[in-house]
Parts: structure tokens; C-alpha cells; sequence
């Protein structure tokens, strides 16, 4: 009888073990993915804001340049590109607007 008690305590203790695994493992998997997300939002931001100025000091928006921006590296560190998606740049309107294709995976 005792032997069989530990046993279902060794059971409930396994279930016990891989239920607090999973839920772990769910928090971090999740955790990463907001992580992406809030940068990806940080990389909009900051090429919005490059392009911005670019518009104000040269009173057009840039010329396209394979999906970026060409010659906005005054106004923007780095172009941000992941391996599984990119931002894509597209001058419209004759330089007065623009669309930015965000990253989307």
C-alpha cells in the first residue's frame, strides 16, 4: 500500500515537473516574440524619423535604392534587415511621400 502511494506521488510530481517545464518554456518562447515585435516597432520609428529629416533639409523624400533609401545614412545609422523579412522603401508622389513597407515574418 505504501509502495503504491509513492508511486502516484512520483507520478503527480513527474506531471508536476513537465506542467512547470511547459510553462516556462511557453513564457520565454513569448517573451522573445514580444521582444521582436517592440524592436521591429523601435526600427520603424527610427527610419520614419531619418526620413523625416531627410524631407525637411532637402524638401523631398529619397530615391529608392533596391527597397532602401539611398543616401540616408546621414540621417540613420543602419538600415535594419532581419534573414526572414526586410523593410522595403518606396518613393511615391514625385519625392512628397512615401511608402514603408514594414517588416512582416
Amino acid at each position: 500500500m505504501v509502495q503504491n502511494l509513492n508511486i502516484y506521488k512520483l507520478i503527480v510530481l513527474g506531471l508536476i515537473v513537465v506542467l512547470s517545464a511547459s510553462t516556462i518554456v511557453l513564457a520565454f518562447v513569448n517573451a522573445k516574440s514580444e521582444a521582436t515585435t517592440r524592436q521591429r516597432i523601435a526600427d520603424v520609428e527610427k527610419i520614419e524619423e531619418a526620413l523625416k529629416i531627410y524631407f525637411e533639409v532637402n524638401g523631398f523624400y529619397p530615391q529608392t535604392d533596391n527597397g532602401q533609401p539611398k543616401d540616408i545614412e546621414l540621417y540613420l545609422e543602419f538600415y535594419p534587415s532581419y534573414s526572414n523579412c526586410s523593410y522595403t522603401y518606396e518613393r511615391l508622389a514625385g519625392g512628397n511621400d512615401y511608402k514603408l513597407n514594414r517588416c512582416q515574418s
